[in-house]
C-alpha cells in the first residue's frame, strides 16, 4: 500500500484500486482532474501503470444503470415511460405510470424478473422504481365486475323469456 503522494522508482509498476460506493461503478481512470484525458481501463476497479516521471491518476465514478423493461398485462397500458427497455440509474430510478382500459382497474406492479423497489406501495399506479439488477416490471389490471339484476317473470301469453348467461 502506498499513500499519496509517494516517491517510487522510475519505471515501477503501480496498481491503483478503487472501491465504488453502493449504486456506483468505475467509469474509467484518467490523467487529468477533470477526467477527460487519457482514459484507461473503463469499468475496472483496478488500474496498473508504469510510473515515469511525475504522474497523477484520477478515477471517475458514475451511477450504475440497469436495463429495465416495462410491460402491461391485459386490461391496460404503460403511459410512463413511453418506450422500453430503459437504462435506469440505481440511485435515481424512474417514474412509472399505468392506465387501465375501460372496464378495468389497476391492480399492482410486479417485478417479474430482477429486483428493485417502489417508492410507493406496489398497488399505486403512478409510482417510482429503483432497480438493483436488470429487471422486468409488469403492470397488472383487474376486470371491473358489475351486478346485473333481471326479472325472470313469465306470463302465459308472453312469446318467450330471456335468461342472462356469461
Amino acid at each position: 500500500t502506498i499513500t499519496s503522494p509517494a516517491t517510487v522508482r522510475s519505471g515501477q509498476s503501480i496498481t491503483f484500486t478503487a472501491t465504488p460506493k453502493t449504486g456506483y461503478i468505475v467509469e474509467g481512470w484518467y490523467t487529468d482532474a477533470a477526467c477527460t484525458a487519457g482514459k484507461h481501463d473503463a469499468g475496472s476497479t483496478a488500474y496498473t501503470t508504469s510510473i515515469i516521471g511525475e504522474t497523477n491518476v484520477y478515477v471517475k465514478f458514475v451511477e450504475k444503470n440497469w436495463s429495465v423493461a416495462f410491460e402491461a398485462g391485459i386490461g391496460g397500458s404503460i403511459t410512463t415511460p413511453s418506450s422500453t427497455p430503459q437504462a435506469v440509474g440505481q440511485l435515481t430510478g424512474i417514474d412509472i405510470a399505468a392506465t387501465p382500459a375501460t372496464g378495468y382497474t389497476f391492480k399492482q406492479w410486479d417485478i417479474t424478473n430482477g429486483s428493485g423497489s417502489f417508492t410507493s406501495a406496489a398497488t399505486t399506479n403512478n409510482n417510482h422504481f429503483k432497480p438493483t439488477a436488470d429487471s422486468k416490471v409488469t403492470a397488472s389490471f383487474t376486470e371491473t365486475m358489475s351486478t346485473l339484476t333481471t326479472s325472470n317473470q313469465y306470463n302465459a301469453g308472453d312469446p318467450g323469456y330471456a335468461i342472462p348467461t356469461k
